[in-house]
């Protein structure tokens, strides 16, 4: 469930009043165990079965915290502590970096001639587990250094740890600035409905309206297609060689271009546009993601500009390549402020990469 959404307003508007409601009844436990439901709701609406994952977070850091207390040996004491948050972060790492673990060992061991198949699980990351295994260690270790004067109430632990405000985006809470506040029922009286209010319309606006502004029109094409916005802000100081390809114009083979306007499918409008004008064609760009070589076949445009590696796609759609625009490989670019500020750190990483270049291309010859 995503905050700024018409289910998280259905929702909202169901939690909050009967929370509410048990507050003006003096039913604090009731009030308590409402919003863990709600909670439990609000991330079983995106898996019901990692809502197990959630509960066996929280009975592990309610009994690390029961046990550290239980402990009079500050050496046990502390090995309660150490094995608590090593089982916090072996859940974390499991579900996080396993396959990224996975990936760079067999790799490592390739590039020795070692190869064999490795365990591949495609492990589904769990919403917010970074947030909530984190609040659990803040309960354990605030147990420890005595930030908290003592273990807490199970239904505690569970609202700190499940707090759905808190539980898919943050920020983690320590908590000994959270638990001591469910020790005393919060008066129903000091309800400040209208700034509440305000603070959520204000939130969805920066989220619905900003955000969303910034990502779709500005952050999300400059980073589909880095090739149309340059780098006026960026020094280029090392071809490294690897992923080169072309980027080309074509069209299908039996097909000749018309005289008068071209229709041209591609991503790289502003290329496409700067190529046909320096040769005095008129075109009509159309701009298309994915699948290019389809818009010729479908009559939507007479020729394509897009990125050629091999040319089997194109060949298997009955194209060919026709004219280079420009030649493609991986750069390395270097922001130009970060050059200047931190000059010797740069050129020291660039000589080392222009190194390797230099040696994998000797080998290569």
């Amino acid at each position: 469930m995503v905050f700024p959404t018409l289910n998280f307003l259905i929702f909202y508007l169901c939690i909050w009043p009967t929370s509410w409601l048990l507050l003006v009844a003096r039913r604090h436990q009731l009030h308590k165990l409402a919003i863990i439901a709600g909670s439990y709701i609000f991330y079983a609406a995106w898996s019901t079965r990692f809502t197990l994952l959630l509960l066996a977070s929280v009975c592990l850091n309610w009994t690390a915290g029961w046990l550290i207390v239980r402990s009079a040996d500050p050496s046990r004491r502390k090995l309660v502590v150490g094995i608590g948050v090593a089982l916090n972060l072996a859940l974390l790492g499991y579900f996080k970096y396993w396959d990224f673990f996975i990936g760079n060992l067999d790799g490592l061991l390739r590039s020795v001639g070692l190869q064999g198949e490795m365990p591949y699980w495609e492990i589904v990351l769990p919403v917010g587990i970074s947030f909530f295994t984190f609040q659990g260690i803040s309960y354990i270790v605030d147990l420890y250094r005595g930030d908290l004067d003592r273990p807490r109430p199970f239904v505690d632990v569970m609202l700190f740890i499940s707090f759905f405000p808190h539980l898919v985006a943050g920020p983690i809470v320590r908590a000994s600035a959270f638990l001591p506040q469910l020790e005393r029922p919060p008066s129903p009286n000091r309800v400040f409905v209208s700034l509440g209010i305000c603070l959520i319309g204000w939130g969805v606006f920066k989220k619905a309206v900003v955000a969303n502004w910034l990502s779709v029109d500005l952050v999300d094409p400059v980073f589909r297609t880095p090739l149309e916005y340059g780098g006026a802000d960026l020094y280029e100081p090392l071809d490294l060689g690897i992923a080169r390809c072309r980027l080309m114009t074509a069209g299908l083979k039996d097909r000749a271009l018309p005289r008068a306007r071209v229709r041209v499918a591609t991503k790289f409008v502003n290329i496409a546009k700067q190529h046909f004008a320096e040769r005095g064609i008129q075109a009509d760009i159309i701009k298309l993601y994915g699948a290019m070589e389809l818009a010729p076949l479908m009559n939507l445009a007479d020729l394509i500009v897009d990125i050629v590696d091999t040319g089997n796609t194109l060949r298997a759609n009955g194209m060919a390549p026709l004219e280079l625009i420009a030649e493609i490989s991986s750069r390395l670019v270097v922001n130009k402020a970060a050059m200047k500020c931190k000059h010797s750190r740069v050129v020291g990483v660039i000589e080392s990469l222009r190194s390797a270049v230099a040696k994998r291309a000797a080998k290569g010859a």
